[in-house]
């Protein structure tokens, strides 16, 4: 059979197969399916990976060939996102025309938005006219209400829930923030500079530092806000989920930080806002389809 087998990979595996993982933890399902990979894997003509964390992770710790490995990240139809985020709020205009800082996702374990909820308390304190706005919905949703009203944040943070066009929400933010605990390649990064907005993220595996800092080495990770060329990046909390009268750890602190520095520095938010609008352009379905097609033209020869 000369059928060509090309896999794509949109997730860093070692995250999913790991111990911090809420799934998969059992030490014979991670041996089994490390080994399984490295089999199945390298018996493809090509592995196309989401991001280059993604593709040494599957170098070093399952054992593929780095010959057979490359890197697309996810395209975007730039255009189609920037039409959609011109359309009306609604009923959120009054919100949005404030000092809105938002998140979007799914709400389970890895958002890890109980961290930005408690660092959001602290931004409180020191910026009352700031909201927090979260879209998605999920099964931590109790939990996230329940420590929002135990924080006193009914107020000024919002839970919009599930939106078809999250885009128009992104626009009129002052800036995202992800608080997430690992990521493939977050597309609500990509989706926030298509609408000009600035960014901060954890500096997680894997995908925001290739997306916001493509200059520095992909497999550092900051213990500090680093301001990075496209967004900043700060450091990943510690996942443990924390109640009302836990002090603030070190990330959280840093986290609600970087947030104020955002909504204080306009100057700052300018400048990240015109890079974004750069950044997008290595992003575009037509680039990104130009290097499927050379991959695929590469394997049939």
């Amino acid at each position: 059979v000369n059928d060509k087998i090309i896999v794509a990979v949109s997730t860093y595996l070692s995250k999913y197969y790991s111990n911090e993982s809420s799934v998969h933890s059992s030490k014979l399902y991670q041996y089994l399916m490390r080994r399984f990979i490295r089999f199945t894997y390298n018996h493809a003509d090509l592995i196309v990976t989401i991001s280059e964390m993604s593709a040494n992770d599957l170098n070093t710790n399952f054992g593929v060939d780095r010959k057979k490995l490359r890197v697309s990240y996810n395209p975007y139809e730039v255009d189609n996102i920037k039409a959609a985020a011109s359309e009306p709020l609604g009923e959120y205009e009054a919100l949005f025309s404030q000092n809105v800082i938002i998140t979007l996702g799914r709400m389970y374990y890895v958002k890890a938005h109980w961290h930005l909820i408690r660092a959001f308390s602290n931004v409180h304190k020191r910026n009352p006219n700031a909201s927090l706005a979260i879209l998605g919905s999920g099964e931590l949703e109790p939990y996230l209400k329940q420590l929002t009203h135990d924080l006193g944040l009914e107020q000024c943070v919002h839970f919009i829930g599930f939106q078809s066009n999250p885009f128009k929400f992104l626009k009129h933010s002052k800036c995202l923030i992800l608080s997430s605990l690992n990521e493939g390649f977050p597309n609500v990064i990509a989706e926030s500079m298509a609408c000009g907005t600035p960014i901060i993220s954890t500096d997680c595996r894997s995908g925001p530092r290739e997306m916001l800092a493509p200059d520095t080495d992909p497999r550092f990770e900051t213990k500090q806000i680093e301001k990075a060329k496209y967004g900043m990046l700060i450091p990943v909390c510690d996942g443990t989920q924390y109640d009302e009268t836990t002090p603030l750890t070190k990330e959280e602190l840093l986290m609600a930080h970087s947030m104020c520095e955002m909504l204080d520095n306009h100057e700052l938010r300018a400048q990240y806002a015109t890079r974004a609008q750069e950044r997008i352009a290595d992003f575009d379905v037509e680039k990104i389809m130009a290097l499927w097609e050379g991959y695929i033209k590469s394997v049939l020869s």
